[in-house]
């Protein structure tokens, strides 16, 4: 009776040691989501998840968002993981909302509950983007063509820095422009690299859109 209480424990270690695998241990693609939705909008994105480790049971997995308030459903349901290296793909529909949405999109073992891995997730609505005359990035920092009524200024603006490869960029106005003079080529508003802390060699892009009377530099 003694060997087959070892044996039950031993059994049960190995059971929980296969629905418990840290994120280190896994492989999620894209490793970050960074959208841009207006509220109402969805759009379907692929994620992936490869579990490493061996285990002794397949694992069902299930993807679901961190805040239960945000709207990310898995179209695919849950789908069966057989780990040593199986890949599970999902697509999962995301809806905009009025404001900026954060969360992470956690992959999730359906039976016990356990996180396998997770991707981060910034929604923001397309309107709060600046219509840019032109962009152009030097040595020191980055040059924003905007439009301008007389009086905008670099304090009008805000630059949101999302943690993504390549890192991504928005440029939002915070303040309108009050005046009515008549400036067809805009202004420019200069940010330094390390007011954003990005340094010179990382690679950029700027998800706002380009206006139809784009000026050169």
């Amino acid at each position: 009776m003694k060997h087959i209480l070892i044996i039950w424990n031993v059994t049960l270690l190995l059971i929980t040691s296969t629905v418990c695998f840290a994120d280190e241990n896994n492989t999620v693609i894209p490793p970050a989501l960074d959208l841009t939705l207006n509220e109402g909008e969805t759009a379907v994105e692929q994620v992936s998840l490869t579990i490493t480790p061996y285990c002794i049971r397949p694992v069902y997995v299930d993807v679901i968002a961190s805040d239960p308030s945000v709207s990310a459903k898995n179209l695919s349901g849950v789908i069966i993981n057989g780990c040593g290296g199986d890949t599970s793909t999902f697509d999962i529909e995301f809806t905009g909302a009025f404001s900026p949405q954060q969360f992470d999109l956690l992959f999730v073992d359906s039976e016990y509950g356990a996180v396998l891995a997770s991707i981060p997730v910034s929604i923001y609505p397309k309107q709060n983007l600046e219509p840019l005359l032109g962009v152009l990035f030097n040595q020191s920092g980055i040059v924003f063509q905007v439009s301008s009524s007389g009086c905008t200024q670099k304090n009008d603006f805000r630059v949101d820095v999302m943690e993504s490869f390549p890192l991504q960029l928005r440029l939002t106005r915070i303040h309108p422009d009050p005046c009515d003079a008549y400036l067809p080529l805009g202004t420019q508003i200069h940010f330094k690299y390390r007011e954003l802390g990005i340094l010179p060699g990382d690679e950029l892009r700027v998800q706002n859109p380009l206006d139809k009377v784009a000026v050169p530099f």
